[in-house]
């Protein structure tokens, strides 16, 4: 049998209905396994760490999978579909994090069509904006910063943008500090292109005055176009809602993923703006 899941997320909480059919070590789903791997990595790392809190959370999370035969009409062929699951809801978890994105990508599929029927001539480009790499003690104050720049970079007469979303993601540079930085997916009017292009060099300037004194780095804007048979709306969703750390990135530093778990602790790490906002729901995505 097949294994299918709803794209959007939706299924319940494990411990809402009654089981069809359980699967206690995700042996059904190799993807569900190799989250679980990660979770479990992630759970001793806290234990190791002292952070009982989130090392309780996660050995909870996602142990059964509750799935449910399904059968379409005019069809011989049964999968089993993924109708429930525990999860834990801590920040960083591998599992938590990618149905965060599932259930992001989910919203924005409905309301960036909605947006486009009422600005049908509004085109997409994909902006990334970063600053300098902060120590792990001040990259929340750092996130912030760049919160409010970003903030004042909309209010400028150049920002072309009808609607936008904002979604932060953070690597680890070579030295170990974190990397933050936005990816923000903007639409503008087509005229755009033709009349009002912003170079990647005035970006640049624009952000590094937006930052008030903040050392900026490298910005990056793209245009996005149809990639892998995938239209340019649905790429420009699967490039911004991602996850916002990969847990590679603190595989074996457990000094990384506390300073992590303590910055990122309560931060909102996307957000939408412009004409785009009303049509995207205010309840937040956990």
């Amino acid at each position: 049998l097949s294994i299918h899941e709803r794209q959007d997320g939706s299924y319940q909480d494990f411990q809402s209905q009654g089981p069809v059919a359980v699967d206690p070590i995700n042996s059904l789903n190799s993807r569900r396994s190799a989250l679980k791997v990660e979770s479990v990595a992630m759970q001793r790392a806290y234990i190791r760490l002292g952070l009982s809190r989130q090392a309780e959370r996660m050995s909870r999370c996602c142990n059964q999978l509750l799935y449910e035969l399904q059968t379409p009409e005019q069809s011989d062929e049964s999968y089993l579909s993924l109708s429930a699951a525990h999860h834990c809801g801590v920040r960083l978890c591998p599992s938590c994090q990618e149905r965060k994105a599932r259930r992001l990508r989910a919203r924005a599929s409905k309301a960036i069509p909605a947006f486009l029927e009422e600005y049908p001539k509004a085109r997409p480009i994909l902006l990334t904006l970063t600053i300098a790499d902060p120590p792990m003690g001040k990259l929340r104050s750092s996130i912030q910063e760049m919160k409010l720049a970003l903030n004042r970079l909309s209010k400028r007469k150049e920002w072309p943008a009808l609607g936008w979303i904002v979604r932060l993601e953070i690597t680890k540079d070579g030295n170990g500090n974190p990397h933050p930085h936005f990816h923000v997916l903007m639409f503008v009017r087509s005229s755009y292109f033709k009349n009002a292009y912003i170079s990647q060099a005035r970006w640049l300037e624009l952000w590094q005055e937006s930052l008030h004194g903040i050392e900026s780095k490298i910005v990056d804007v793209r245009r996005i176009k149809p990639k892998d048979g995938k239209s340019a709306i649905q790429t420009a969703i699967l490039e911004t809602f991602k996850y916002c750390t990969k847990s590679s990135e603190f595989y074996g530093d457990d000094a990384f993923l506390e300073g992590l778990t303590s910055q990122l602790h309560g931060l909102q790490d996307y957000a939408f703006g412009g004409k785009l906002r009303a049509f995207f729901k205010e309840d937040k995505i956990r």
